[in-house]
């Protein structure tokens, strides 16, 4: 197989970290502003000789539909724990991260398919009343399709994410927080990223030595 030259590993390198931290893929215009093209025209070409290298894998008929074809969940360090990395914080609008962590498989039947499934560490109170508190850890699996009720992790407007449940009725589609103080959001532009499957209360050390 052909070997990606400086470029096109700085690229794949870029696009593998963005999606293991957000869970979704990075727009055009953060590629650009990352690696420093000078134009975003740059950035389609690049990708696609990625593709045809059979790194990754675009969805030309979505937004952010980059996928990453080599990308898996680190083996466990123990065989009944699964690790997850680079875990960070649902909005991604502050750069703090945590290096890993690892869950035990007791704690969550559906960590047991974990190959599909990310952590997101949850900032806010929206939650509250669904029992997913401000500095939670959910457990969300990878998915761009939710039924009614569901809560999920969303790419809203194709600028912002957030975790809400999921309403549609007809082609209206409503997101409601779990507390009553908050009001919902009904988005014009939605793209579901997964569906939560579990929270965890945990404590960690910051990711620092």
């Amino acid at each position: 197989m052909k070997k990606l030259n400086p470029e096109l590993t700085e690229l794949y390198n870029f696009l593998t970290e963005f999606i293991n931290m957000h869970g979704f893929a990075p727009s055009y215009r953060e590629i650009q502003s990352a690696l420093g093209y000078k134009s975003i025209s740059m950035v389609k070409p690049k990708l696609l000789e990625l593709e045809q290298l059979d790194k990754i894998k675009i969805n030309n008929y979505k937004s952010r539909a980059i996928e990453i074809k080599t990308l898996k969940n680190d083996t466990p360090k123990h065989a009944d724990c699964i690790t997850f990395e680079n875990i960070n914080e649902c909005s991604a609008i502050k750069d703090f991260q945590y290096h890993s962590v690892s869950i035990s498989k007791t704690l969550l039947p559906s960590i047991n398919s974990h190959s599909n499934c990310f952590v997101l560490k949850m900032i806010g109170s929206s939650m509250t009343d669904a029992g997913i508190n401000d500095g939670d850890f959910v457990l969300i699996k990878s998915q761009n399709t939710a039924k009614t009720n569901d809560i999920v992790y969303a790419l809203i407007e194709d600028e912002f994410t957030t975790i809400k449940k999921y309403i549609k009725k007809g082609e209206k589609i409503t997101l409601l927080p779990e507390n009553k103080s908050m009001k919902a959001i009904f988005p014009k532009k939605i793209e579901i990223l997964g569906v939560i499957v579990g929270c965890l209360k945990l404590s960690f050390n910051n990711g620092k030595n």
